[in-house]
């Protein structure tokens, strides 16, 4: 049986050593990044260096978006179906995982769903620092529960960026953050309220624990699924 293993945020070249550095998977395994994992930025010399590093790695890649994601670039790939959900392919090996898909991966049925807001988002400029599309669209949002219903509303894991209103604020509380609530999380209590799942992975915060309600923070952390 092949491997799934989910990491936190890579911010590209910041802290993709992380994925470069395994060395003990095999073309039938997989790596999923939850959140800014920034391999799609733009199109300098860097960055499609880091992209042909990646491609060198025997296992694949698979990411869903935070905030920090160039989504001009990134929604200007072909939509292409893998797994039973939409997906980027930016590389043979490189999945972007689109917003409120279900993929059934080694048997184990996920759901994804990127995005976040930019709390830092006054400092930078739109079109450049951050998009309008670091949160979701209705659509997306409907496409989600439409998913999740075609499968009884019942999955292994969830996969996402951000976490519900419950435990951000808890987050905020212990590592003494202002919790701004959106309507994404209130969407992921509607999504946590609806649906049967093992356990629920997100980035963003740069920190790792366990929480409540079968949660995990990732960040430099490293799980094998």
């Amino acid at each position: 049986m092949s491997r799934i293993l989910i990491t936190g945020d890579i911010h590209g070249e910041i802290s993709v050593k992380r994925i470069l550095k395994i060395d003990y998977l095999t073309e039938e395994d997989y790596v999923i990044i939850a959140g800014d994992a920034k391999i799609v930025w733009d199109k300098s010399d860097r960055q499609l260096a880091l992209i042909e590093k990646l491609k060198k790695k025997p296992f694949t890649i698979l990411f869903v978006d935070g905030n920090h994601e160039n989504f001009e670039l990134l929604n200007s790939y072909k939509v292409q179906q893998w797994k039973g959900g939409n997906v980027h392919k930016i590389a043979d090996n490189i999945y972007h995982l689109m917003r409120g898909q279900v993929f059934t991966i080694n048997k184990k049925k996920i759901f994804t769903f990127g995005g976040a807001m930019s709390v830092d988002r006054f400092k930078g400029v739109e079109g450049v620092d951050w998009w309008e599309e670091e949160l979701p669209s209705v659509q997306e949002m409907d496409e989600g529960f439409k998913n999740l219903d075609k499968h009884r509303y019942k999955v292994d894991y969830i996969v996402t960026h951000t976490c519900p209103v419950e435990t951000l604020e808890f987050l905020g509380r212990v590592y003494g953050f202002k919790s701004e609530i959106d309507y994404l999380h209130r969407y992921f209590d509607d999504i946590k309220d609806r649906v049967d799942y093992r356990h629920w992975f997100f980035g963003h915060f740069h920190r790792d624990q366990y929480l409540f309600d079968n949660q995990t923070a990732l960040f430099d952390g490293l799980i094998d699924l």
